[in-house]
């Protein structure tokens, strides 16, 4: 499950709940960001898309075997990625 605004108040229980049964991959704007919410709060992996390319990250080794559930929590420029790149 790919989580956008993993650490807002929506975000922030859907990932928990969603990584009692899968692995669990966060949005974030900066590396420190992203190294919090993998050492701080158990996320699987997370993705800066500030400096990812959006499109290509669902096939990378964040989320290598593919991404089953996004949970957009954001939309705009984040949204138009997952249509784009045909996440589910």
């Amino acid at each position: 499950m790919l989580v956008s605004a993993a650490a807002g108040a929506t975000g922030s229980i859907a990932g928990p709940l969603a990584k009692a049964v899968a692995r669990v991959v966060r949005l974030a704007g900066s590396d420190e960001s992203c190294t919090a919410v993998v050492d701080d709060f158990g996320f699987d992996a997370c993705i800066n898309y500030r400096t990812a390319d959006l499109r290509a990250a669902p096939s990378s080794e964040q989320c290598p075997d593919r991404i089953d559930v996004y949970f957009d929590n954001v939309g705009g420029p984040i949204l138009d990625a997952q249509h784009s790149a045909g996440w589910p």
